[in-house]
């Protein structure tokens, strides 16, 4: 997860950030897309308003997919190649 858009592949998803963590050298955001929760990992120490609308970008190949009862569904494409 990003900031800004860093691949040419990468999606777009328009957030609401509910709460941030910094961990060292990054930061972890939990966020609300379209009433659902995610959590993401974000390189750097950033000082984010919280409550604020947050554009973030997600580079497909870095993306698990997981089932509603929380199984695995999709692991990311460079997983998959590991």
């Amino acid at each position: 997860m990003e900031l800004n858009q860093h691949v040419r592949d990468a999606m777009q998803f328009n957030t609401r950030l509910h709460v941030t963590e910094i961990t060292g050298s990054e930061t972890f955001v939990h966020l609300e897309h379209h009433g659902e929760r995610w959590v993401g990992l974000i390189h750097g120490v950033h000082d984010l308003t919280l409550g604020a609308d947050l554009t973030v970008w997600l580079d497909p190949a870095h993306v698990y997919l997981f089932a509603q009862d929380g199984s695995l569904a999709a692991p990311a494409s460079y997983a998959v190649a590991a």
